[in-house]
């Protein structure tokens, strides 16, 4: 019987006479990483993660609905009138609002007023150069001078940046010449010069005028008994009478 021929083994192997050979072939095929590739798609999920989370909650949020409230609004800060303003700006809500008691930028307006400004940061004054007439602040507090006669603003005024701040009804209420209003619904404080016939800026006053000695006062607004006074130091003194004993005697001409 003829006898089966065998390839030979490959080095190495080891041949079986009970079983059949078997061959081991080599395979040329790369393997593949598992874990790197896997790796990978979890590091490209959480970029995506990274990049998509945040542009997703600023979309949400501009969205939604914005409540703003006149506690959180930028005022707009205007000097003039809109058409001619002099200055324009914008103020942190914190800035123009403590509570109920609204402010106005004090050092700008003494620049638009044509006043002259004096002091340190314990307090302000300011001088309108056509009059003369003064009004001071003490800083910190609320108390003013007005023409030297002292008088509450309402409220604290204050130094932010340079600037001093007063409450805004105090102005209305003691700056003869000026007019400061809150608008509520644009969230914009507006400041004008009053005009005279001729449209020109009205000199700015105060309420309270300055003390002098040389003011006059009309003698019918005194009382009756500030009038008898008078009366009666103005009247001329009575004549004296001549002494009758020394009508006799002869005055004798001296050599």
């Amino acid at each position: 019987m003829r006898q089966k021929q065998t390839a030979p083994a490959d080095p190495g192997t080891v041949r079986r006479a009970t079983k059949p050979q078997y061959y081991r072939i080599k395979d040329d095929t790369p393997k593949r990483r598992v874990g790197s590739v896997f790796g990978r798609r979890v590091l490209l999920v959480l970029l995506c993660y990274a990049i998509l989370m945040p542009l997703s909650i600023l979309a949400v949020a501009l969205a939604l609905p914005r409540h703003s409230t006149p506690e959180t609004k930028d005022f707009i800060y205007q000097v003039g009138p809109d058409k001619n303003y002099y200055s324009r700006s914008v103020f942190p809500w914190h800035i123009v609002r403590t509570g109920n008691i609204y402010y106005v930028n004090m050092s700008e307006l003494a620049t638009f007023c044509n006043m002259s400004t004096t002091g340190d940061d314990t307090s302000m004054r300011y001088i309108v150069k056509e009059s003369g007439e003064t009004v001071e602040f003490v800083l910190g507090q609320s108390i003013s001078y007005v023409n030297g006669i002292q008088e509450r603003t309402g409220g604290d005024a204050y130094l932010h940046n340079g600037n001093v701040y007063v409450p805004l009804d105090f102005v209305n209420r003691c700056f003869n010449g000026l007019k400061a209003t809150v608008d509520l619904e644009k969230a914009k404080i507006t400041i004008l010069r009053e005009t005279d016939a001729n449209g020109n800026d009205v000199t700015i006053s105060f309420p309270y005028k300055p003390v002098s000695t040389t003011t006059y006062i009309r003698f019918a607004d005194l009382s009756h008994d500030l009038q008898l006074q008078i009366l009666i130091q103005n009247q001329p003194p009575e004549p004296e009478e001549p002494d009758e004993g020394n009508d006799n005697i002869e005055q004798t001409p001296t050599t």
